[in-house]
């Protein structure tokens, strides 16, 4: 992955599209360090929930799992709020996989839309969270962000 790549969900962007072009509205992301600005939407992607976004370089980043296979042990990176913690901070809720596809893994850990998947053995991301119990596989995501770089 590059530095100043960011991967999220399109859902959010789109209301938000025509003010961005027109250069009428900044656009930010919280990449769990602060607020981040979008430079430039990349990618929106037609046929799944996935968005890929310019962003100012960030030192650090998660990798993509290369694959993932049934009952593997997962955490989805949440900011949930249970007693005791700060407003903001990140959780990790845990669970495994429950199916695999070209272009969707089913889980038993929910988070939120836009947050990591990741493979609690590699520390890999392995999906984008849509909500639920549903996320896009690293390894779409990693497609499309070669397919953008060609």
């Amino acid at each position: 992955m590059r530095p100043d790549l960011a991967v999220t969900t399109r859902k959010p962007l789109l209301s938000c599209l025509a003010p961005l072009t027109r250069g009428e509205r900044a656009l930010q992301l919280d990449l769990g360090g602060g607020p981040v600005a979008v430079r430039e939407v990349l990618y929106l992607a037609p046929d799944c929930d996935l968005a890929l976004l310019r962003v100012a370089p960030q030192a650090s980043f998660i990798a993509l799992a290369s694959g993932v296979a049934h009952g593997h042990e997962l955490a989805a990176i949440d900011r949930g709020e249970p007693p005791g913690a700060e407003p903001g901070d990140l959780r990790l809720v845990p669970g495994r996989v429950h199916e695999v596809s070209s272009a969707l893994l089913r889980h038993d850990c929910a988070g939120r839309p836009g947050g990591v998947l990741l493979d609690l053995a590699s520390g890999q991301a392995i999906g984008l969270t849509l909500g639920g119990h549903e996320s896009v596989p690293g390894w779409l995501v990693r497609e499309r962000i070669e397919r953008l770089s060609r």
